[in-house]
């Protein structure tokens, strides 16, 4: 006969907050730590309390020069949209100039973007 365990529902509660507030990277972890028997014991447990968004939990482990990669890269994709963000603004202003230069000329802007090839 197998030993089934009790335990109280408030211990049930405090093992739940303490891996919600992220204590425990497992369920395996968290159940080694207070010497609970069962490998699915807390999984249930949480789904009693309705955390059921502590199931689909992802953990991602990387080694610290992958830590700093990822940040050099996406501190670069940041440099790269502010990049493109200040072309597209750029374009804007020349596109601006060129409606204003053809009202002060009275210049037709289709006539001229053909002449002189501006977008």
């Amino acid at each position: 006969m197998t030993d089934k365990y009790v335990y109280s529902e408030s211990f049930k509660q405090h093992v739940v907050s303490e891996f919600e507030a992220g204590k425990f990277a497992s369920f395996n972890e968290a159940r080694k730590a207070y010497g609970i028997g069962g490998g699915s014991t807390i999984a249930r447990w949480v789904k009693e309390y309705g955390k059921t968004h502590l199931l689909s939990r992802t953990i991602t482990v990387t080694k610290a020069k992958e830590k700093s990669e990822i940040q050099t890269l996406r501190k670069r994709v940041k440099e790269l949209e502010r990049a493109v963000s200040d072309s597209r603004i750029e374009v804007l202003i020349e596109r601006e100039y060129v409606n204003i230069m053809c009202e002060e000329f009275e210049v037709d802007r289709n006539k001229y973007k053909k002449k002189v090839g501006v977008c």
